[in-house]
């Protein structure tokens, strides 16, 4: 019995240590979308993979595919 209570315990200790780690902030190539909504004034009115490669051209000066920024989006979520 004393085993099951202290199993139980940890096991919520750890279910609760979980749920409290802080969110990882959303990014894209180095940019942030964590407060990025397609097609409004967070994104600059463009769709989330256009607001990635228009990010990524003024911080590199390089313009990435349509493809890539897609990926990066897909694996930032």
């Amino acid at each position: 019995m004393r085993k099951l209570i202290v199993g139980l315990m940890l096991t919520g200790a750890m279910v609760l240590g979980a749920m409290s780690t802080p969110a990882q902030a959303k990014s894209a190539g180095g940019v942030s979308l964590d407060n990025a909504v397609a097609f409004t004034q967070s994104a600059n009115y463009m769709s989330i993979p256009g607001y990635v490669r228009y990010m990524v051209f003024l911080k590199e000066g390089r313009w990435m595919s349509r493809q890539e920024a897609e990926q990066l989006v897909a694996s930032a979520q």
